[in-house]
């Protein structure tokens, strides 16, 4: 998979860490994608989108499962978007959790994750 986008193991381990965790993300995503496309049972999901708009995107997942969104899991959803101060819940402001990495980089960082993950990204925002 690695050799399909212009890489090998010591350009990969000569890169700072953030760039290496761009790649894994990249091959790992992409053998993913590769691997599912086509079947029927398979559903993208955009983790930007689900964190963007929730409900949105859960409920669109619970239907294609043949279940059905109720006011429980609505109420779950709006209620888990409000931030908690232990780090493991499942309370947090999800748009701002998923956010975060581009306030906490470097621009010069932000921008070489980009140019590693963009391909991708283009293949998939049609799903």
């Amino acid at each position: 998979m690695a050799s399909r986008y212009d890489i090998d193991l010591n350009e990969l381990n000569a890169l700072s860490p953030e760039l290496r965790l761009a790649w894994f993300w990249l091959l790992m995503n992409a053998q993913a994608y590769e691997s599912a496309v086509g079947n029927d049972r398979y559903h993208f999901l955009s983790y930007d989108n689900l964190c963007e708009s929730p409900s949105i995107v859960a409920n669109a997942l619970v239907k294609k499962l043949g279940l059905d969104f109720d006011a429980q899991t609505s109420d779950f959803l709006a209620h888990s978007r409000t931030d908690s101060r232990s780090y493991y819940s499942v309370q947090q402001n999800s748009k701002h959790a998923s956010t975060k990495w581009e306030t906490t980089l470097e621009s010069r960082v932000i921008d070489a994750i980009l140019k590693i993950t963009e391909p991708f990204l283009r293949l998939v925002e049609g799903e």
